[in-house]
């Protein structure tokens, strides 16, 4: 992508673009999964996929176990 922007600028104003997307993403699907909107579009159409996830309860755990940042461990990533 050619631009003018510096790059630190200019992954802030990629980030706000993404950002203004998900939010429109998340009405559209919204309207979907409501029935407001046909799953049938004219090009594409919709699956709704119902997934059961499970996720770790720190307070939960720390009520057991107490503080648990003994099991923490610190992971580095490159940008």
């Amino acid at each position: 992508m050619s631009s003018n922007l510096h790059p630190v600028d200019e992954i802030q104003k990629i980030r706000e673009q993404v950002k203004a997307l998900k939010a429109r993403e998340a009405e559209l699907k919204a309207m979907i999964v409501s029935g407001e909107a046909s799953k049938e579009g004219q090009f594409v159409r919709a699956q709704l996929i119902t997934r059961k996830s499970k996720r770790f309860n720190r307070q939960a755990a720390e009520a057991e176990l107490g503080t648990i940042d003994r099991f923490l461990v610190e992971i580095i990533s490159d940008p």
